[in-house]
């Protein structure tokens, strides 16, 4: 068999050479040019969604939208953000959640105003609830507190399914929290964690615990970080 060298000019060699370069450039271009047309499709989705959640909940909750009871605030010494509760006060309306469960101590505030606000029967595990504080309150502001809410023990709760369950991670782990109450969610009900305390840990615990099973999820901020833990029929 005969072979040939085939001399390739210089001229030739350099242009094929740069010619790498210039595919790799467009080809990293394009990648980037992509990734920078998707998130802008997003962001004008996410713009659309928010539009029309904005318009939903003027049409719910007319000129009570963005207002709090400032003075229940005070009186239970509550130190979360007004944009934090507002956005659950929100959520509740948004996924017309009827049954809310509160799972954590310290949430006196948000539990008030959540009762006060929207329609849903609002429970709370015994344990976690300021009693003495709470019967004060009720005294001290008879007006805000026409309806009553559902105080019980775990067990008692167990067997029962939430719309929607708030919890802290203040007193209790991101991964505890989730293994105790998701089981109490209904079908495309929402498990929300605030993240009260900061440990990177205790949250990418949950997240990869999250992705190894296909549980939907979203963790996203307002004034502080939250986790939206979703239950799907599958799951």
């Amino acid at each position: 068999m005969l072979s040939a060298k085939i001399n390739i000019p210089d001229w030739l060699r350099w242009t094929l050479f740069a010619s790498i370069f210039v595919v790799a450039f467009i080809g990293v271009g394009a990648h980037f040019w992509s990734r920078i047309k998707v998130r802008k499709i997003k962001q004008k989705y996410q713009s659309e969604e928010d539009k029309k959640n904005q318009q939903k909940l003027q049409q719910l909750r007319g000129e009570d939208l963005g207002t709090l009871p400032y003075d229940l605030k005070k009186f239970f010494a509550s130190k979360s953000d007004d944009y934090d509760v507002e956005n659950l006060i929100n959520t509740v309306f948004l996924n017309n959640s009827q049954e809310v469960l509160f799972v954590s101590a310290y949430l006196e505030f948000e539990l008030a105003t959540i009762l006060i606000k929207t329609n849903a029967n609002v429970s709370i595990i015994k344990q976690n609830l300021d009693i003495n504080l709470w019967n004060n309150a009720v005294l001290n502001f008879p007006q805000y507190f026409s309806k009553k809410i559902n105080i019980k023990t775990y067990n008692e709760f167990k067997q029962h399914k939430f719309n929607l369950i708030f919890a802290s991670n203040l007193s209790q782990s991101n991964l505890d929290l989730f293994e105790q109450f998701y089981s109490m969610l209904q079908d495309n009900a929402m498990l929300i964690i605030r993240q009260d305390k900061q440990k990177n840990s205790d949250l990418k615990n949950l997240v990869s615990t999250l992705k190894l099973s296909g549980i939907t999820y979203e963790v996203s901020s307002i004034k502080s970080q939250f986790i939206y833990i979703v239950k799907r029929q599958n799951n």
